[in-house]
């Protein structure tokens, strides 16, 4: 069968489009991926097994920066302006950009100033993203209200992984008793999304070399953000006793009972070409968990 390439580019909310991927593996159609700067290529099933090759060619953003040019700040949509609550004056977020295209830091200004109030530097020091040519309308500064007091917070980019199209940024929360913005490692990686209308915060994963991926779903309980909810579709392990060899994926459905996590449904997916699909995973009822807003500062 002659190869098939299919682009592969994810940003938001990416796994319709992985699922569909993957039953076109499943289902023999495809026989090469492409992603960024990596390829997967994926062969025909032999005697039933499916062999995947990962082929490794990450070189875009970084084996081959001495053949990239980093981006100059100007190019960049570096600056943001918001109100932190409606009826308030915005603030400007400004994003500082090093010579060699790595983020320095992000400056905080209220309206009119030309001096900072506060200055944030990348919550992870050792995972600070350096931009490139491509990298000229990433968003890296976003606001939301994650933590649901009213108040509009900080979610600023940290890193970008290219052959996923999956971003982690840094979360600051707004605390009106000092007036700035306050680092909150709980907010969950990557790509949180908060979803005001009933308080939970979303993110979804998409794993290298095989397709697998994963919903998340959090609340706040008791001042901490806390899993209730994971769904998605992960390889199975066919050396383990009462799985069928020929069924490649599982499904899966995992919640929150009496305090922990734990795996609620299980249905093995892709036997014999059956296209894979998720599995329903409701989440528990929030008024059982208890789950809460944190007080407003």
């Amino acid at each position: 069968m002659p190869a098939t390439t299919v682009a592969w580019a994810f940003r938001q909310r990416p796994f319709h489009s992985v699922r569909k991927n993957l039953n076109a593996v499943v289902n023999g159609t495809v026989t090469s991926y492409h992603f960024g700067g990596g390829s997967l290529r994926i062969f025909e099933k032999i005697r039933g097994t499916l062999i995947l090759v990962i082929m490794l060619h990450l070189v875009p953003r970084l084996s081959h920066a001495q053949e990239l040019k980093a981006l100059a700040a100007e190019s960049l949509k570096t600056t943001t302006s918001f109100p932190v609550r409606a009826g308030r004056a915005p603030l400007t977020v400004r994003v500082r950009i090093e010579q060699d295209g790595t983020i320095r830091d992000s400056q905080v200004f209220r309206q009119g100033s030309q001096t900072p109030f506060q200055t944030i530097p990348p919550c992870q020091q050792n995972k600070v993203m350096r931009l490139y040519p491509g990298d000229e309308e990433r968003a890296l500064v976003e606001h939301a209200d994650f933590n649901f007091d009213g108040f509009e917070d900080l979610k600023l980019l940290q890193d970008f992984v290219p052959h996923l199209g999956k971003s982690y940024f840094c979360v600051y929360l707004w605390d009106e008793m000092s007036g700035q913005f306050r680092f909150e490692p709980q907010i969950p990686e990557p790509d949180p999304i908060p979803h005001p209308e009933d308080k939970t915060i979303t993110t979804q994963d998409v794993y290298s070399g095989d397709a697998t991926y994963r919903h998340a779903l959090y609340v706040w309980i008791a001042g901490k953000v806390t899993e209730i909810a994971r769904w998605g579709v992960t390889r199975n392990e066919p050396t383990v006793p009462g799985t069928d060899p020929a069924c490649p994926w599982v499904a899966y459905c995992s919640k929150r009972i009496n305090g922990k996590m734990q795996n609620v449904s299980t249905k093995e997916m892709g036997c014999n070409d059956i296209p894979v699909e998720e599995i329903a995973c409701a989440p528990p009822p929030l008024r059982i968990l208890n789950a809460t807003t944190p007080p407003k500062k």
